[in-house]
C-alpha cells in the first residue's frame, strides 16, 4: 500500500511543538513515549514522541529529552493530571 493511500485511510496526524516563546500547552499524557530520530544540519538528533491529549484534542507532543525528563519525573499522576509546559 503506497503512503498516500495509508494516509487517506488512517487519517491526518497532528504534531504538537513549542515554538515561539511564551507559548503554553495544556495536556494530558494518556500512552508511551516513542523516541524519534532524524537529521538536522547533517547532525543525527533524539526528540521524544509524548502521545498527548490537549484542548485540540489528540496529538504526538514533540519534546526534547530535558522536557521528558521533567514529565517523567510525574508518571504517577499521568492519568489524573492536566500538564501545563510553557517555551
Amino acid at each position: 500500500m503506497s503512503w498516500t493511500d495509508k494516509a487517506k485511510e488512517w487519517g491526518g496526524g497532528d504534531l504538537a511543538f513549542l515554538s515561539e516563546d511564551g507559548e503554553v500547552l495544556d495536556f494530558i499524557v494518556v500512552g508511551e513515549p516513542e523516541l524519534l530520530m532524524g537529521k538536522f544540519k547533517g547532525r543525527t538528533t533524539e526528540k521524544i514522541g509524548c502521545p498527548v491529549i490537549t484542548d485540540d484534542g489528540f496529538v504526538l507532543f514533540v519534546v526534547g529529552k530535558r522536557l521528558f525528563r521533567k514529565i517523567a519525573k510525574h508518571e504517577a499522576g499521568f492519568d489524573t493530571c492536566v500538564f501545563q509546559a510553557c517555551r
